[in-house]
């Protein structure tokens, strides 16, 4: 809205001023120079209707086995159209999804009943053209443990400018390292015992991302020096970058869940 209101500025355009700034580091609300407000009943809507398909589906096949990931979801679903939400709330999204994830990587196993009746059903599916079979079984629980990765570092990287001493830097720099790798070799193993190969979870652009990460906290040393006025610059640009990753893991997350469950409606 401020590059907007700006903009129109310079090409002469009368807009009325937000009147106040956006980068002050307080919390309160703001009215929007070029685009529309958003108010609390708008926010209570898009929040209803983005859990609804969750619910519904939910509350039609009950499954324990399901609550957690359908838990996570809808508190996924709070915090991208919720009205005033905290970096923290993100915890208890990723939370679930992560028992969920654990959930849904456990029921495929070296030894398993379903892993050792997967010849069985291929030699029955062999001749059902449009029939799922255990490898589009696997490739979506990649697609699975990819998104909730995204997710989960993207998450635990919108949690660092909370810690904002400096002399506590490398403290928080070593936990989402250190956690991060836990979480990334966890996943991998569980690809590698679900799908084979190599187990890679984060493919190119993934990595790319992961890598930006360290260019953020970068800007967030190097800047304060350079722009000094805009204190609040780098957690905007956290808080950007980290929604991005966020959202892209949580489309992951969301796509290979559907197509699992539309995979095991089709059996």
């Amino acid at each position: 809205d401020k590059a907007l209101e700006i903009g129109l500025r310079k090409m002469r355009v009368p807009v009325r001023s937000s009147g106040k700034s956006m980068m002050g580091g307080l919390v309160q609300n703001i009215q929007h120079a070029v685009l529309p407000a958003i108010t609390p009943p708008v926010t209570i809507l898009l929040t209803l209707a983005a859990m609804a398909p969750i619910l519904i589906d939910s509350g039609g096949r009950p499954d324990p086995q399901r609550f957690a990931r359908a838990a996570g979801l809808c508190t996924l679903a709070s915090f991208f159209f919720g009205w005033h939400v905290h970096e923290k709330a993100i915890l208890t999204a990723t939370i679930p999804l992560a028992l969920a994830v654990l959930e849904d990587t456990c029921r495929r196993t070296p030894g398993s009943p379903e892993n050792a009746s997967s010849e069985a059903e291929k030699k029955k599916n062999k001749w059902k053209k449009d029939a799922p079979s255990s490898s589009s079984h696997d490739t979506y629980t990649a697609l699975c443990l990819s998104g909730f990765m995204m997710l989960h570092l993207s998450s635990t990287g919108s949690l660092l400018p909370l810690i904002f001493p400096p002399f506590e830097t490398p403290i928080k720099i070593a936990l989402l390292v250190g956690h991060g790798s836990a979480m990334l070799a966890l996943c991998e193993t569980r690809v590698r015992r679900n799908v084979g190969g190599d187990g890679h979870v984060l493919g190119v652009l993934e990595c790319a991302y992961v890598v930006g990460l360290v260019f953020v906290q970068v800007f967030e040393w190097v800047l304060p020096l350079v722009l000094p006025r805009l204190a609040f610059m780098p957690l905007m640009l956290w808080s950007v970058y980290c929604a991005i990753g966020i959202a892209y893991g949580t489309i992951c997350y969301v796509v290979a869940t559907v197509r699992r469950q539309q995979a095991a409606r089709t059996l």
